[in-house]
């Protein structure tokens, strides 16, 4: 091939790349969207199995990706938990988005330092088995729906039941 077929034919591959790209983007997103749903399934039933039947290379493996994935979709489980109360009260507007901004980031430093915490503890890391490990971690990544139940049950207690529907 000369050199000018050769360049169009790498004009026509990047035409045909910057084409496809949104393509691209939205089947990402598109699995991004799909895991996060699944994530309370797949945290839940894979551990188990690892347990049973994975190698120990394998589990150290799925030890990272569940601290390291765990607390991104924690967060959004917790995001959708923490904001249907206020969204069902028909709240909207800038008001309602720094509240779900604010949710979000709890939700994810409380979830990722617990996890982090959880994870470094020396006794956890080399006393611990697996299936105490799974279980802890998963216990440390539902810590921000632990504290929004105690949150909601405070403000039923003690401001009453009409604030008892909100965050």
């Amino acid at each position: 091939m000369d050199t000018r077929t050769e360049a169009n034919l790498n004009q026509l591959a990047s035409d045909v790349h910057f084409a496809t790209a949104p393509l691209r983007v939205l089947w990402h997103a598109l699995l991004w969207l799909l895991f996060l749903f699944l994530a309370p399934a797949i945290f839940a039933i894979v551990p188990v199995l690892a347990v049973r039947y994975a190698s120990p290379d394998e589990i150290w493996l799925l030890k990272w990706v569940f601290g390291v994935l765990g607390p991104f979709a924690s967060t959004f489980w917790f995001l959708i938990v923490a904001m249907i109360p206020a969204h069902n009260r028909g709240e909207r507007g800038l008001g309602f988005h720094f509240k779900a901004f604010g949710s979000m980031a709890f939700g994810f430093v409380v979830s990722a330092a617990a996890m982090f915490f959880f994870a470094t503890n020396y006794d956890v890391c080399d006393n611990w088995n697996d299936a105490a490990w799974f279980t802890g971690a998963s216990l440390a990544l539902l810590s921000p729906f632990a504290l929004l139940a105690v949150w909601r049950l405070l403000r039923v207690c003690f401001v009453g039941r009409e604030a008892s529907n909100g965050i």
